[in-house]
């Protein structure tokens, strides 16, 4: 009994639940509600102060590498004569974060709390659906979205009220604004937890079971992409086969999605359109200024080519991004699309994270999101001889 009382305190250390709390600053209900940017200022106070308590001890060390690169982020961002000061100095914000937090908590203790968390999120997010079945109401204040819909709050989960068809109530949007953001922290959480060998039979299922709750046609391909670096590494057939009875049905044999596949190609649909004229904005500014981008937040050009060409919902990450800074976010680019931690895998595998990882950030935008700027300064670490070293420090 002493051991699980001494295990539950040391899982409430000051770390953990700073992860936590970074997981949850990525843009979900809560940060939403509660917040928004004021929450980042927060977090930045807590970091630093993780950061001062560990150079008091002679136990911080921050990389060249990663020093140099958040120096030429911010002098790409700042130079530019058109940019925001607002979204400036939030984007910087993130970038300060994500340099001290990545340099105090090793990947494998991130990863660690947050696969665990990301599990036990998908777990709670099932009970909507008992919910929703038994009409069970919540006392507790609604979380509002910063587009001011209302979400029923359950603590780990909300559901959207203003849902009025039987697709959109199915649809598992957890504890996020929608299902495909959702989706992303879903799949990031099951790709980190393929580096470090953590995922089990049991969790497979239940990662499979979430995805496919959300009925994110993008968080199922990308699902499918790393399920085949999951199968090349366990060489489990059972999974595999159970992976195969499940999918098989939902896009082969359901006319019910394949009418949705069919919409999502067809640009009568709202979201298809919409992010065709997110894809054809972007590469119109970009186009127009490719060195140094448009500028970090500047709207006015923005509001210009709207006029001229309409404009969707700007879920598009990278585009947005490479409109913003041009050229230069290459330098961003690389270490979130090609990190060090996936040397680890062969050719094919790598070759399939990355591609899971474009495709997570092409279709859904958090690229001024907190977890962004993590994976960028994770991916910038190089773990040719560390990442084995890294395997010790995760939590059992």
């Amino acid at each position: 009994m002493k051991i699980k009382i001494n295990n539950f305190i040391k899982a409430f250390n000051f770390e953990n639940i700073l992860i936590v709390f970074g997981i949850l600053v990525s843009k979900s209900l809560y940060y939403e509600t509660f917040g928004q940017n004021v929450l980042l200022i927060f977090m930045l106070g807590l970091v630093c102060l993780l950061g001062l308590y560990r150079a008091l001890n002679n136990r911080l060390s921050i990389s060249r590498k990663k020093i140099l690169l958040y120096l030429l982020i911010l002098l790409v961002i700042f130079i530019h004569p058109d940019k925001a000061l607002s979204t400036t100095l939030v984007f910087t914000t993130l970038l300060t974060i994500s340099l001290l937090f990545t340099s105090v908590i090793p990947l494998s203790r991130f990863t660690a709390i947050f696969y665990k968390f990301t599990k036990f999120l998908m777990i709670a997010s099932l009970f909507r659906y008992l919910i929703i079945y038994a009409g069970i109401p919540s006392f507790l204040p609604d979380f509002v979205s910063i587009i001011n819909n209302p979400y029923t709050n359950f603590v780990f989960f909300g559901i959207l009220e203003s849902q009025g068809t039987f697709y959109g109530i199915l649809r598992n949007n957890g504890l996020w604004w929608e299902p495909g953001a959702f989706q992303v922290i879903i799949n990031l959480a099951f790709l980190l937890g393929l580096v470090f060998n953590k995922v089990s039979k049991r969790d497979y299922f239940i990662f499979l079971i979430v995805i496919l709750t959300t009925f994110s046609t993008a968080g199922i391909v990308i699902f499918s992409l790393l399920s085949l670096v999951y199968f090349q590494n366990s060489v489990n057939y059972k999974v595999a086969l159970l992976f195969i009875s499940l999918m098989g049905p939902v896009f082969a044999f359901s006319s019910y999605y394949q009418n949705v596949i069919d919409s999502k190609l067809s640009l009568d649909n709202a979201s298809t359109n919409s992010r065709y004229k997110d894809l054809t904005l972007e590469l119109r500014m970009f186009s127009e200024y490719p060195i140094i981008g448009s500028g970090l937040g500047n709207t006015e050009i923005v509001e210009e080519y709207k006029a001229r060409y309409g404009y969707g919902t700007g879920s598009n990450g990278i585009l947005l991004l490479l409109r913003n800074l041009g050229l230069f976010s290459i330098l961003i680019f690389i270490p979130v699309f090609y990190p060090g931690y996936i040397k680890k895998f062969d050719k094919k595998g790598k070759f399939l994270v990355s591609t899971a990882l474009i495709l997570i950030f092409f279709t859904q935008n958090f690229t001024a999101i907190l977890i962004f700027p993590l994976l960028t300064f994770y991916g910038a670490t190089n773990y040719r001889s560390s990442l084995k070293a890294d395997n010790s420090q995760i939590l059992k």
